[in-house]
């Protein structure tokens, strides 16, 4: 074993160590031997799982579950650490009833000796939400973490300056499982609290901007950049925030104006970004970005056409029900409707429905998507396909390269498809969703300027 592997062990091990509770109990001050016989159980345990030996460690917490069942009983609070260490193991084997089960257990020792309210069960609640997402039930993931919010909310006040972390995570989390409605409430709640805190030119809103900005974009609303020109206020008040900070923004505003068709501005904002990147930094301004958007995908000869479900009424009679705008995105029997460029590869692949999102019963409460960087509902996707690709073990092994130029506008032109024997709708997707996306340009000497080739792999995993 290497010297650079025993640290990162030892490291992992004595982060988790440092994570155990302070129970306000009342305890000895000599420790017996059997709780000293304890800790090194524990130890042995944290280190086999740092190690990644996640057997290994199922084996040593058990064994320490059980004798301190034994010793002490079955309620005793020394049960917590193991029962959360074995929850992590359970979890990186793929064990995830197992996991649900001793998460259930170690929850219920928190309550009962730190109360419903403790902050010390988010571990807990952050590993579940990730099993509930293994498990396929995103709903379920969701209740988590509105209710580790409201735990946040209970014990710092749901007006705090303290509650923003809870918030950014809850925001980022309906944000990635498209619950734009959500978000958008959830960021002008943080966006106040920091105002009545700090003032309205506090320069922590500016990532809450930017967030909205997003948001807007995401759901498929034109305009993004007013929201953000919100903020040129608080870039002004506040001269000395790091020149990273202001390039920074004026990026994200030149990717507004860009979606937006507004070329000139959008380079001008360019331009500003530029100059107020260190030359040593700029390589990140030398190739072009994808920007994060979501548009619908409309059938060129008719954008308008309606789509119509047969119902029956109570006695029988047919009746024909229009499909909404929103509904259309979700209806798994046609082909897709709409598609994301994401550049978060990590995120949830789940669709939530919203608040007021308009869907009626027959359309389902969560939807799955694939691909990346453009982002599909699956089902949707499925009826693009011939039967070869239906199935997701096929999927996985399929990428399509793409070349495309990039204009100084950050238009795409001149796209080609350059991976063999695509299936044709396949084909003509892509094709599609490529010619309606725009790129942050290339940017030199603080000039948009035109990239030919570029490229870029869509993969289905």
């Amino acid at each position: 074993m290497t010297i650079f592997k025993q640290t990162i062990i030892i490291l992992t091990a004595s982060f988790l160590s440092l994570a155990k509770p302070a129970f306000s109990l009342d305890k000895p001050l000599d420790m017996p031997l059997d709780k000293v016989v304890t800790e090194t159980s524990i130890d042995a345990a944290l280190l086999q799982e740092g190690n990644g030996e996640f057997e290994k460690a199922i084996d040593l917490y058990e064994n320490l579950i059980e004798k301190l069942q034994q010793d002490d009983g079955t309620f005793s609070y020394l049960l917590i650490d193991p029962l959360l260490g074995l929850a992590r193991s359970y979890f990186e084997t793929h064990a995830f009833e197992s996991t649900i089960q001793t998460l259930a257990r170690a929850q219920h020792l928190i309550h009962r000796y730190q109360g419903v309210y403790s902050p010390y069960q988010n571990e807990g609640i952050d590993l579940l939400i990730k099993t509930h997402l293994e498990m396929d039930n995103p709903d379920l993931a969701n209740k988590q973490q509105t209710f580790r919010l409201f735990i946040s909310e209970h014990n710092v006040g749901k007006d705090s300056m303290e509650l923003l972390p809870a918030l950014e995570q809850i925001n980022r989390w309906y944000i990635e499982t498209g619950q734009f409605n959500r978000a958008r409430k959830s960021l002008q709640r943080s966006q106040e609290i920091i105002a009545s805190e700090g003032g309205e030119f506090d320069a922590k809103q500016l990532d809450i901007l930017f967030s909205l900005s997003k948001v807007r974009r995401l759901s498929r609303f034109c305009c993004s950049y007013k929201i953000l020109e919100e903020g040129l206020s608080i870039l002004n008040a506040n001269p000395d925030l790091s020149k990273s900070t202001q390039a920074s923004y004026y990026l994200a505003l030149g990717d507004a104006y860009t979606l937006g068709r507004k070329y000139e501005v959008a380079q001008r904002n360019y331009a500003k970004a530029w100059n107020l990147t260190e030359e040593n930094l700029r390589t990140d301004l030398d190739e072009p970005r994808g920007i994060e958007f979501a548009k619908e995908i409309n059938d060129g000869r008719s954008p308008h056409k309606k789509i119509y479900l047969v119902d029956r009424d109570r006695i029988g009679l047919r009746r024909f029900e229009e499909v909404s705008r929103q509904e259309k995105l979700l209806l798994e029997s046609l082909t897709p409707q709409y598609f994301q460029f994401s550049t978060t590869p990590d995120a949830p692949r789940y669709r939530i429905r919203d608040l007021n999102s308009g869907a009626a019963s027959h359309v389902k409460k969560e939807v799955e998507t694939i691909g990346y960087p453009f982002i599909f509902n699956r089902e949707q996707l499925k009826q693009a396909l011939p039967a070869r690709y239906q199935k997701d073990e096929s999927l996985k092994t399929l990428e399509i390269e793409m070349e495309f130029t990039v204009s100084s506008t950050g238009q795409t032109e001149q796209v080609k498809i350059l991976t063999p024997n695509l299936p044709a709708k396949l084909k003509r997707l892509m094709r599609d969703v490529l010619n309606r996306s725009h790129f942050r340009p290339r940017i030199a000497n603080g000039v948009p300027i035109s990239s030919n080739p570029v490229h870029l792999i869509q993969t289905f995993e």
